[in-house]
């Protein structure tokens, strides 16, 4: 393992002041006020590098609506347990129900890429490790920054989605939204409601403003599955979900991974029968990690090709 100039000790940080060699702390990130909120992970130096490569890899994992980091870290340590640098972030949930472009969410996307070279990881191997729809907006926020970077573009090896990306429907979606609000049953309900109601009209009013306007003055909301049906770069991409998600259908994602395929990436698929929304490393520990490392090392490796329609399942 070639010697970087990055720290070699593990770093992390949640206010957004990333950590500079020799233990000094590098200004923090300003965005409208607020730091940007991640924490970053770099191997220890006694610590081996157990993949086929030279640079250890940067894997972004990026949170479910309402993850905590005490769960994103557990995921985290999948790949530093391999010598990689790991880069958690989870955004705000009240911003990832607004689901749009061109706010506060897509200013700190542009920033998580900038991390790359405030920390001189730009020429280290790219990963992606991607949670639920919430997960999947943020990556396709980022994705609007890296498709034209052809430095960036040119290191990104694989994406994992961890159950998703998925089309919702309306009650779904209140489905969801209520499991965030405190209350009795008909109380949650009630303001979830009403709360979809208002992201619908905010929804149509901004796509009608722009169409008067004839620009895009008001940040369109955008349908995280669309948006990311036809990205770049057509990498080797993992696909884990179950059939017994009741947020995000297997058949959604199913159909999603196929939408890829048929663009020529490389797709992989793990689908268990059981597991509840996010929980499929809870649940299936063993052959969640091994499906991981197994993909990042052919990821490496160059050895992953397109597949089959063919979904491998849990026996």
């Amino acid at each position: 393992m070639e010697d970087q100039t990055t720290p070699s000790s593990t770093a992390t940080t949640s206010s957004g002041a990333p950590l500079a060699d020799e233990g000094k702390k590098k200004p923090s990130r300003k965005l409208n006020d607020e730091d940007l909120e991640y924490d970053i992970t770099f191997p220890s130096a006694d610590k081996e590098l157990a993949l086929p490569t030279t640079k250890e890899p940067v894997v972004y994992l990026l949170g479910w609506a309402g993850c905590k980091d005490r769960h994103l870290s557990k995921y985290g340590s999948i790949y530093e347990d391999q010598g990689c640098i790991t880069i958690r972030y989870i955004a705000p949930v009240e911003e990832l129900f607004k689901g749009s472009y061109g706010g506060v969410l897509e200013e700190q996307a542009y920033s998580l890429l900038g991390l790359l070279e405030d920390f001189k990881l730009e020429e280290h191997p790219l990963f992606f490790h991607v949670f639920s729809n919430g997960g999947a907006f943020i990556y396709s926020l980022m994705n609007r920054h890296f498709r034209d970077n052809v430095q960036v573009m040119s290191k990104i090896r694989g994406v994992v989605f961890d159950s998703g990306p998925a089309r919702l429907g309306f009650w779904q979606g209140v489905s969801v939204m209520a499991s965030f609000v405190r209350g009795r049953r008909l109380v949650r309900y009630t303001v979830a409601f009403f709360w979809s109601l208002a992201l619908w009209f905010y929804s149509a009013l901004t796509s009608l403003g722009n169409l008067v306007l004839g620009s895009q003055k008001f940040g369109p909301r955008v349908a995280t599955y669309d948006a990311l049906l036809a990205e770049s770069p057509l990498c080797p991409q993992l696909f884990l979900y179950s059939e017994g998600d009741t947020v995000c259908s297997h058949h959604s994602i199913r159909a999603f991974a196929e939408a890829r395929r048929t663009r020529g990436a490389p797709v992989e698929e793990v689908v268990w029968k059981d597991s509840p929304h996010v929980q499929h490393f809870v649940l299936h520990r063993n052959q969640y990690v091994t499906s991981v490392i197994d993909f990042m090392q052919r990821c490496l490796r160059g050895t992953v090709r397109a597949s089959s329609p063919a979904a491998k399942k849990d026996r």
